[in-house]
């Protein structure tokens, strides 16, 4: 409980949410508009988005835990050994859920299968959380402070640096925070993400949309009562977003009003 609120603590802080900022806008500027263009312009502009997505939200987000940008999104795609290490965690805690207790607690036991698999992901990680610590524990006590970092984990090195058994409670408990704050910052963001660029794609423009690309042809008007191609995926998304849209003749709210409560026109 006392670290739950510690994080809190540390996130609400001004201090922290500019760095967020300020790593975001930097890696969107410096990895990913470049990696865009980079396939816009191979020829055949084909990528798999949730892979850049993921990979976008796991660099940003070891950038705010630990301070380090492993720089897993480039154009080359490289294979980073720490986020091979927690898919490869998260596969096997998959299959640990649909297996009983028993059977996987004896899989576990005798290292075999999907239980190797997870003893080589889990001393992959622990070499990396323990190596970070190290480095920005050092790096804490021979500046004096945090006054050029803001990552959590410099945070909470300096936030306990007083205490005698600093050591230990940072060990400790260290890892699983990180790896909490990973898991939570990575799959959360960067499958919303595919999320949204997935539904913005099928739902394509507003149907209602003033303009040469979201017209009509002259001649090509829509029988009474139907609809343009994707207006009723459109309107469910402003149900999505909390917006009360009714079908037209069965409630109050027409579907012009609500296309111009989202700020375009109806031809």
């Amino acid at each position: 409980r006392r670290q739950r609120a510690k994080a809190q603590l540390l996130m609400s802080s001004p201090r922290f949410r500019a760095f967020v900022t300020r790593c975001s806008r930097r890696k969107v500027e410096r990895d990913l508009l470049p990696l865009l263009a980079h396939v816009a312009g191979g020829g055949t502009g084909v990528c798999d988005l949730q892979d850049v997505f993921l990979r976008l939200t796991f660099d940003t987000t070891t950038t705010l835990v630990f301070g380090v940008d492993p720089g897993c999104l480039a154009i080359d795609f490289p294979e980073v050994p720490f986020a091979r290490a927690i898919d490869d965690a998260m596969d096997v805690l998959l299959v640990r859920s649909l297996l009983p207790l028993s059977w996987w607690k004896l899989v576990r036991r005798l290292g075999v299968g999907y239980e190797r698999k997870m003893t080589v992901a889990w001393r992959d990680i622990d070499r990396f959380i323990g190596d970070t610590i190290a480095k920005r524990r050092e790096a804490v006590k021979a500046r004096g402070g945090i006054e050029d970092s803001a990552d959590l984990l410099s945070s909470y090195i300096d936030d306990d640096k007083d205490d005698d058994d600093a050591g230990a409670v940072v060990d400790a408990f260290l890892r699983d925070t990180t790896m909490n704050l990973m898991l939570a910052g990575r799959d959360t963001t960067g499958s919303g993400l595919s999320w949204f660029f997935y539904l913005l794609c099928s739902l394509g423009p507003c149907p209602y949309q003033a303009g040469p690309a979201a017209r009509r042809p002259p001649g090509r008007q829509l029988p009474p009562g139907s609809r343009a191609p994707g207006a009723g995926l459109w309107l469910a998304s402003l149900r999505l977003g909390g917006s009360s849209v009714d079908e037209p003749g069965h409630g109050s709210l027409r579907e012009g009003e609500a296309c111009r409560r989202q700020g375009c026109s109806q031809p």
